[in-house]
């Protein structure tokens, strides 16, 4: 049995007329929560004298709900590790090194003027990309912008980009 967490420890009750126990009764029923305790009871009960007075007490919690992820494509968690943070995982880096011995399977990223440089490792250990912007020398580096891609991996041939959409390119020689 699943265990919730009860809103209120006392039940909130309320006095009301037969009219207002339907309004009452319409909008507890209508809640998106748990009822856990729900009780109703005539007021000063008489067999010989019934009134129009009632007591209505309820008790709610919040539902709990336990997801379970299933089915997760490691491509479709790259692309999102990639677009929303730009230190990746070394188990998603493994990743984009399998991806890249498939780049000539991707789209290639050609844009007029843009051409793969070269490469080289900073003192961190880091790969830091160079591309020909028509004559000029651009440095990029993971998380770097390139128009509206971004630089999601670099390698010694060349970078990943993502855009947008999630769709992954290829720029290389």
């Amino acid at each position: 049995m699943e265990k919730y967490t009860l809103l209120t420890e006392n039940p909130i009750s309320k006095d009301c007329d037969s009219e207002n126990l339907v309004k009452e009764l319409e909008k507890i029923l209508n809640t998106e929560m748990i009822i856990e305790k729900l009780s109703i009871k005539r007021k000063n009960y008489s067999l010989l004298e019934l009134k129009d007075e009632f007591v209505i007490s309820s008790s709610f919690s919040y539902p709990q709900f336990n997801y379970i992820a299933e089915n997760i494509d490691s491509l479709e968690v790259t692309k999102y590790i990639a677009l929303n943070n730009s230190n990746l995982f070394s188990y998603f880096e493994i990743e984009l090194n399998e991806l890249w011995k498939y780049k000539d399977s991707l789209p290639k990223y050609e844009t007029q003027g843009i051409e793969f440089a070269g490469y080289f490792k900073d003192s961190k250990g880091e790969i830091i990309s160079f591309i020909y912007f028509y004559d000029s020398l651009l440095k990029l580096a993971i998380g770097d912008k390139l128009g509206e891609n971004k630089v999601i991996a670099a390698f010694k041939d060349g970078i990943l980009l993502i855009d947008e959409d999630g769709q992954i390119k290829a720029l290389y020689k």
